[in-house]
Formats: structure tokens, C-alpha cells, sequence
């Protein structure tokens, strides 16, 4: 049972460059207005057989809406828009424009004029989704990380603090920290090799087959280089609530307002 304005999932499938009219089909979401689509076709979940409600019911009984995961990227949840009993059928809104436009493209032209095609039910997406394809969270291999930059809600890590000193940047406690406390997540590019890194970047290596290693490019890149077994704070890769991988930073001891903050990494 889902109760009015309750997240039921997220829309999940892969995150491609698109304007609004460039893809008009059941599987296929703006996600960021005119210029980021997620396309369910091949990667989903069970969001992208979610009908419209025409030809089933009176009204929807959710809606896309858009957030940001925890990791600051754009998002569209699938959301109660009333109290929804078990066993009732998830319907959406798909809109006037979907069906006219899915309209113009299937009626033969003698009949345009006067005939609407059949609403509600639109089997157009693949069934059922195997285990190589289904997925919980929206996926950005398509995506530029640029684009993905640009598009992120900014993130700061709300304990830290950074400090330029004879031209040097350093990162900071802006507070005390406890051990095994969050202290942020190390954001930036995964890159295959070092010789895909830009010169003087901050590295942090994965050893646990995601990717080769992420260089930094938020507060992380400040973090002092310390011995191992000497750092106040680690890293390691964690999941989010949807699935994502990241690299989250733990502090590895108590660490006192205004301490140098520090990991033990290879570059």
C-alpha cells in the first residue's frame, strides 16, 4: 500500500543526450527539460510499464517528479498522487502531446482528420526485463562528465573547510569530526589508467573492481597524502539507497576542529 505523495521507485534506465522532441515513446523520460532523457527501451526497471491511465481509470494514481539522488545527480520518482491499495494498477499521465504525436505517426493520413488512436495501454517496451538489464537507478555512461557537472546539484561537505598557505589548498575539519563518522564523498571522474588523468590531478585508486580510480575534483582533491596507518580519514566504495557506487570518506579517528585533513593514497 502507498500512501499520497509516498516515492513508490525511482525511473530508472540509461541517461542519454536529447531534446523533449527528439523521442516521443512509452520508455522514454525527459529528465532534464531539452536536454537529458532517460530511455527505458533496453535498461529499466518496472517503472517503464507503468500505463496511462486512459481507457483504465478516471484519473493517474502517480506522477514523474523530479529530486536529486544523494549523490547530487538529477532523478525522476514515481510518485503516489493517492492513497494506492495493493493489487491496483500503477497508472501515469502520459499526456496530450505523447498520444497526438504517437497519433500523427500511426494512423494512415485518410484518417487523421478523424480518428484518435487508442488510449491506454501502449505495449511497446520489452517483457519481462532479465537480470543483465534491469536496474534501480538512472544509468550515465552516455553522459559527458562534464554534462553530468553541469546539470549535479553541488554538494559541499558541510564538515570541511578548505585553506590556501604559501599557495598551497588544504582541506580543513570545520568542525570535530568522530571517529567512523561521514565525512563526504570523494566526487570526480573514473578513469581506466593514470595516463587518462590531467596533470598535478588527485587520484584515489579503486581495488575492488569498479572502475581503476577516481580523480577528485571536489574538497577530496585538498585532502593531505598521508602515510598509511597515519591518515585521520579513509575511503572505501559504498552503494547508495538505488544501487550507485561511490567512494565515501570516513573519519578514520576523533579529529579536532580545524585538524589538516588527510588520506592515505597513492598519487
Amino acid at each position: 500500500e502507498f500512501k499520497k505523495d509516498q516515492e513508490i521507485m525511482l525511473y530508472a534506465g540509461e541517461v542519454k543526450i536529447g531534446r523533449d522532441t527528439d523521442s516521443v515513446h512509452k520508455c522514454v523520460a525527459p529528465l532534464v527539460p531539452d536536454k537529458l532523457q532517460i530511455d527505458a527501451r533496453l535498461y529499466g526497471n518496472e517503472s517503464k510499464y507503468i500505463n496511462d491511465f486512459r481507457g483504465i481509470a478516471n484519473d493517474p494514481n502517480c506522477e514523474l517528479r523530479s529530486g536529486y539522488d544523494e549523490l547530487g545527480l538529477p532523478v525522476l520518482r514515481v510518485v503516489a498522487t493517492t492513497n494506492i491499495k495493493p493489487n491496483t494498477e500503477l497508472l501515469l499521465n502520459y499526456g496530450e502531446r505523447f498520444w497526438d504525436v504517437i497519433f500523427q505517426n500511426s494512423a494512415p493520413s485518410a484518417e487523421k482528420a478523424n480518428v484518435h488512436p487508442t488510449k491506454g495501454r501502449n505495449e511497446t517496451c520489452e517483457f519481462p526485463i532479465d537480470r543483465e538489464h534491469h536496474t534501480m537507478s538512472p544509468l550515465w555512461h552516455h553522459v559527458p562528465t562534464l554534462i553530468q557537472k553541469q546539470v549535479a546539484l553541488s554538494l559541499p561537505m558541510k564538515d570541511v573547510y578548505l585553506k590556501a598557505h604559501n599557495g598551497t589548498t588544504h582541506a580543513f575539519a570545520r568542525s570535530d569530526i568522530q571517529k567512523g563518522d561521514e565525512v563526504g564523498t570523494i566526487g570526480g571522474k573514473v578513469l581506466e589508467t593514470e595516463d587518462d588523468a590531467e596533470s598535478g590531478a588527485v587520484l584515489y585508486h579503486i581495488d575492488m573492481g569498479w572502475g581503476k580510480m577516481v580523480q577528485a575534483e571536489n574538497e577530496a582533491r585538498w585532502f593531505g597524502k598521508a602515510q598509511c596507518g597515519a591518515q585521520n580519514c579513509n575511503y572505501y566504495l559504498d552503494t547508495s539507497l538505488y544501487g550507485q557506487r561511490f567512494l565515501l570518506i570516513t573519519a578514520a579517528q576523533n579529529i579536532k576542529k580545524d585538524t589538516k585533513l588527510t588520506m592515505c593514497r597513492r598519487s
